[in-house]
Formats: structure tokens, C-alpha cells, sequence
């Protein structure tokens, strides 16, 4: 790693300590306006729930952008922060308290989702004031998670919910759906496109009606690993399947992971080591329950990068973090040169749900966030020279 890039690590860890966190809104701006340039006629809708940090927004508004808001907490974050973004907001969590439904109107926000009959019955009251988005079901069992078992009405019932819903003198603005968490081919955004175009013909056959909007949900991917595509490899096909089936539609979007992931790099200290089992074991100050909780709540896996040595004899080692759980391991038969206590890690790619689903279990120093343009090319030609350090044994 470049002597001054480190130099600069290790300047951050001697004026702030560690656990620390580094954002790059650079990271985080270009990331979105990366997607704005492949799909260009898509209204990107950030998911805040993916990094629901300030800095964010502000990026967000830079951009032009939109967002996608999942609780009323989300709401009055950005309501404080950046309150000319809340117009250009939707309310997506499809079940909601019948109060959070008048409090979002309160704030300004009058696009919300519905996948069931019950929640459809808590707009009707407010007539055409609401422009409710129905979420309909694509199971994908291939994706990181997929969203479509909790939520989201199965295919062969939305006509059932769209009568409903024109019946009941509501407001039907759009149709959505959520192909899965961090995809690594575009195939499930084409079948949901190609299956929900009968459905707008349907509707406009019948009702003599045209659904102003689709929306396609997230699942663009970050590139934690090699075998994930670039963005413009992964968006090309939808762009042309939109194209062909929807050009007179406007078509909304909800990525989190493929703009917030990259945006975060933790940095954290070696506080203990011991030998056991024929490994070295490192304890560091940051862990499974702190800002790598994506490792139990996404699946995630994580690369830590030392910074104190470029030995190339490796030992199988073992990182784990702070608390007393033994859940708190990190990574397991990692070969890396042998460390020191007060030794760094970097960890990069950690913005996507880590942070946000942190907890304060054993009431541990929280990792403080501070905005740096960390070079995250840096890291990746780094990583990419060191594969021992992310070599399982």
C-alpha cells in the first residue's frame, strides 16, 4: 500500500482513536450518479434503511435524487436534515400503523405501498390523497435475501388487489416489486418487467386506465467480490427491456447496497492475541455487534487489510471482535502475517447495513463516523495484490 496513503490512516487513528468509521461522500455521490448514467430514465429512490447516515442526504440532494423511506423515524431524519427531499420521497414499507399513514401526510409524503386488502382499508379514507404503489411478489431464491417471501402480493392475485383498489375509489398510482438483495445478473428486474406488462395492458383494457408508474425495487449489486458485474454490464439489459415494454411509463427504482456499500471503511485496533487450535487468535476493538453486524443480519463477509506489515510469511489466523459472545468471531483461517497488539485493520465496503443495524450489546464504544474521501481504488489494488490476506485456509 502507497507509504502516504498510509501515513494518512494512521494520522486519522492518532486524532480520532478507534473504532473508527471513514464515509466518503465522493464514494457515495458517484456510486448514485453512476446508476443515474445507466439508467437514465429511472427516478433512483436511495433506501435509506441500506445507510441511514446524514451525509447521505445531503449527496442525495447534490444529485437530484430521490428517496426511499421505510418508517416514520426515516422520515423525520430527513425531514430535519433535508426537508426539500421529503416531496421527492415514497413511503415503502408496505404495513404501517394506521397513525404513521396520517404523520407521513403530515410530513409531505403521499406515495405509499400496499400489498394486502387490510392495509388498502387504512387509505380509504383518505380518498384520492394518497397515491398508493401496490407491491406484487417475485420470489427469487438466488438473491442475497430475498424480499419477496414477507412482503408483497403473489402475481396471480394483483388483479384481485388492482379491482380492489379502483373499486374502493383509491388512487392507483404504480406497481412495484423487489427482485432480491445484491444480484449478480439481471434476469429476475427482466422476468418481474416482462410479467407486470400484461398486467398494464390488462388494467388499461379494463379500466380504461393507464398506470402512471412502475417501479422495479433494488437489488443492483455492489462489487464486494470479483464475480459481481460492473453496473453498466448489470443495468444495460434493463435499460433496453424498458425501453422496449415501457417507454411511456415512468419507471422509479429503490437501490441501498449498490450505492451505500462502498461509501464506508472501518478501521479498527488489535486490543488482544493469543494462541490456540494451531491459530493465532486477534481480538479487535470493533465487531459482529458493532459495524460489522452485516456479517449475522446480511450475509456479508468482510476483508481486513493490516496496515503494520507486509511480510509475505502468513500464519491461519483468527479475527474476532469485542464482546463476550463467541458469535463475535469475524473471520476464521485467514492467512495473514503475524500482528501485534495496537496493530490496525481496514476494512472496507462495510456502508451497506452494517452500521445501520448495529447494537449496543456490552455497552461498547461506538465507532465514531467521520467524512473522509478514503481512495477506495487504493484499498482495491491492495486487496487485489494481497490474496493471502483473504485466503481461507
Amino acid at each position: 500500500m502507497n507509504i502516504l496513503y498510509k501515513n494518512k490512516l494512521l494520522q486519522l487513528v492518532k486524532q480520532h482513536g478507534t473504532p473508527l468509521i471513514l464515509f466518503s461522500p465522493d464514494a457515495f455521490r458517484k456510486k448514485y450518479q453512476e446508476l443515474q448514467l445507466h439508467l437514465p430514465h429511472v427516478k433512483h429512490h436511495y433506501a435509506l434503511k441500506s445507510l441511514p447516515y446524514e451525509s447521505c442526504l445531503h449527496e442525495i440532494a447534490v444529485c437530484n435524487g430521490f428517496l426511499d423511506l421505510a418508517s416514520i423515524g426515516e422520515i423525520k431524519m430527513v425531514h430535519q436534515n433535508r426537508p426539500e427531499l421529503i416531496k421527492k420521497s415514497i413511503y415503502t414499507h408496505p404495513i404501517k400503523k394506521s397513525k404513521d399513514i396520517a404523520i407521513a401526510l403530515k410530513y409531505g409524503i403521499n406515495t405509499m405501498v400496499a400489498d394486502n386488502y387490510e392495509e388498502l382499508n387504512k387509505f380509504i379514507e383518505y380518498g384520492s390523497e394518497i397515491q398508493v404503489l401496490l407491491r406484487v411478489a417475485f420470489p427469487n431464491p438466488s438473491a442475497r435475501c430475498d424480499l419477496s417471501q414477507k412482503f408483497g402480493i403473489p402475481f396471480q392475485d394483483i388483479k384481485k388487489l388492482i379491482a380492489y383498489c379502483v373499486d374502493s375509489g383509491l388512487n392507483l398510482h404504480g406497481i412495484s416489486f423487489h427482485p432480491g438483495s445484491q444480484l449478480v445478473d439481471p434476469e429476475a428486474h427482466i422476468n418481474g418487467i416482462k410479467s407486470l406488462k400484461s398486467i398494464y395492458e390488462w388494467c388499461k383494457l379494463n379500466y380504461n386506465f393507464k398506470i402512471p408508474v412502475l417501479d422495479i425495487g433494488g437489488g443492483f449489486p455492489a462489487k464486494l467480490s470479483v464475480d459481481v458485474p460492473e453496473l453498466e454490464e448489470f443495468c444495460k439489459p434493463i435499460n433496453t427491456i424498458l425501453n422496449e415494454l415501457f417507454l411511456d411509463t415512468e419507471i422509479w427504482s429503490e437501490p441501498g447496497r449498490a450505492i451505500s456499500a462502498s461509501s464506508m471503511m472501518s478501521i479498527s485496533s488489535i486490543v488482544g492475541k493469543t494462541y490456540k487450535n494451531n491459530q493465532i487468535w486477534y481480538y479487535i476493538d470493533d465487531g459482529v455487534y458493532q459495524t460489522h453486524s452485516g456479517k449475522v443480519y446480511d450475509h456479508a463477509e468482510y476483508s481486513f487489510i493490516p496496515l503494520h506489515s507486509e511480510e509475505s510469511i502468513t500464519f491461519s489466523s483468527v479475527i474476532s471482535g469485542p464482546t463476550c459472545d463467541s458469535i463475535d468471531t469475524l473471520i476464521d483461517k485467514v492467512y495473514l502475517p503475524e500482528l501485534n497488539v495496537g496493530d490496525i485493520f481496514i476494512t472496507p465496503n462495510v456502508g451497506a447495513y452494517g452500521w445501520a443495524s448495529r447494537t449496543s450489546f456490552n455497552n461498547l464504544e461506538e465507532a465514531k463516523i467521520i467524512d473522509s474521501n478514503f481512495e477506495i481504488e487504493e484499498i482495491i489494488h491492495h486487496e487485489s495484490s494481497t490474496l493471502t490476506m483473504s485466503e481461507v485456509a
